[in-house]
């Protein structure tokens, strides 16, 4: 059934349908961008920026590591504090890293990624903890303990026992020789030589924990010891003075042997070096949790990355299926409303020019269609046919005044004829009449 609107009124119809039709798929395709951006922002400010602030963070933790480790090898204040400064900037870089990820938590949608974040947080105050421990002991005598054992300890008890073993050498030379004090001179000569030279090894052990070294050791204390024995054997030959010493001797003697095998099994042991054995127990500990936790959480943001990727493509193929089907929609809507449009308005006015050439043509009495339309085309139907009807009533009009004018023309034909045959008879009348006179 034909839309009761004029012609006007169903091009607007139809434009505005596809119109319509336009303003509809562009609401559709602005929410579609809006959530590619949303899906790009996503990735870009949250997925992308949190695994690389994980990977610098990772990178600067071992940054720290290995400033830390050249600062504990360094040969000299300048070095220290170079690497000292190292270390500070790589852990500036680290706060500044997880203050980031702590931030970026709550956009990241992820209840595992958020404690990730909070443990790795706990991980590094401890790790840190951990290496300022490292860093405040590594070039400090406390390193070694075995070493301040023999600078605190064992020192001064050494140079008591020099002193002392000295004194009565010297006391001893200058007393009357005989072949006994000769043997006595070589016991505490012996008893010095063999202690300093014990001395001399439990540095280098402690210095280098060779065992090679720790068995010299053990064999000229041996040999201090049987010196020793051999003077307390000749206790009666000593002066007082040399008494004196003797014993003074023999009490630091006494409490250097257990220092000695102190130092020795804190040398042998795996804690002799107390920042290294900070940083290879506790701080090694915590930095694999700590390398391990963030390595999971660059893991778990590529899968969240990729799972928004997929979201992102889901979006884009449905933004693109959508414009695919609007265009397709809108150019099937114009199709339709054109051919409708078309064959409506082309037919009416087919037969409107076919009823104008029959009456061009005198043919008065073609009648034109009825039309139920309120468009332009019945209008000029209605016209047409009110032209139709009006032509022939005037073709009517004059065919009866020709009518009646032949009528009229044929009396006065006759008339004529009969004025013509009186006037014939009256001729005739008057020769007669002429005759006869």
């Amino acid at each position: 059934m034909a839309l009761r609107l004029s012609i006007g009124g169903k091009l607007a119809l139809g434009f505005g349908s596809i119109l319509l039709a336009m303003v509809a798929t562009s609401a559709a395709v602005w929410f579609d961008v809006g959530a590619v951006k949303r899906v790009q922002r996503q990735l870009v400010e949250v997925r992308f920026a949190s695994a690389s602030d994980a990977r610098d963070l990772l990178s600067s933790a071992n940054l720290a590591a290995a400033s830390l480790r050249g600062y504990m090898l360094s040969d000299g204040p300048e070095a220290a504090e170079r690497f000292k400064t190292a270390r500070a900037k790589a852990w500036k870089s680290m706060d500044d890293g997880i203050k980031k990820l702590t931030e970026a938590a709550p956009r990241w949608n992820d209840k595992a990624s958020e404690e990730s974040t909070t443990a790795a947080r706990d991980l590094l105050g401890q790790w840190k903890a951990h290496q300022d421990r490292a860093e405040a002991v590594a070039l400090t005598l406390d390193n070694n303990p075995a070493m301040a054992i023999l600078v605190r300890k064992g020192n001064p008890l050494a140079d008591t026992i020099t002193k002392a073993l000295t004194a009565m050498i010297d006391e001893e030379v200058s007393l009357e020789a005989s072949a006994d004090r000769k043997k006595l001179l070589a016991y505490i000569s012996n008893n010095r030589g063999g202690f300093n030279s014990a001395l001399s090894e439990l540095r280098s052990f402690v210095a280098i924990a060779d065992p090679e070294v720790k068995a010299v050791f053990e064999a000229r204390w041996s040999m201090n010891a049987k010196a020793f024995d051999q003077v307390n054997a000749a206790s009666a030959l000593l002066t007082s003075t040399q008494a004196a010493n003797w014993s003074e001797y023999s009490v630091a003697r006494a409490a250097f042997a257990p220092l000695a095998q102190e130092a020795i099994s804190l040398r042998s042991g795996p804690g002799w070096n107390v920042a290294q054995h900070i940083l290879t127990t506790d701080a090694s500990k915590v930095f694999v949790q700590l390398e391990s936790l963030l390595t999971s959480f660059v893991k778990r943001q590529q899968e969240l990355t990729d799972t928004d990727a997929a979201e992102l493509a889901n979006v884009i193929a449905h933004l693109q299926t959508l414009v695919i089907l609007a265009t397709s929609a809108a150019v099937l809507c114009a199709a339709g409303i054109g051919v409708y449009l078309t064959r409506t308005m082309s037919k009416k006015l087919k037969e409107l020019a076919h009823v104008a050439r029959e009456l061009a043509a005198g043919h008065l009495y073609n009648k034109v269609n009825a039309s139920s339309g309120t468009d332009e085309i019945a209008d000029l139907n209605l016209a047409i046919q009110e032209m139709s009807d009006g032509l022939t009533e005037v073709v009517s009009k004059v065919s009866e005044s020709a009518m009646s004018v032949a009528s009229g023309a044929t009396e006065i034909v006759a008339s004529a004829e009969q004025l013509s045959r009186a006037s014939t008879e009256q001729n005739d009348s008057i020769g007669r009449i002429s005759a006869a006179i």
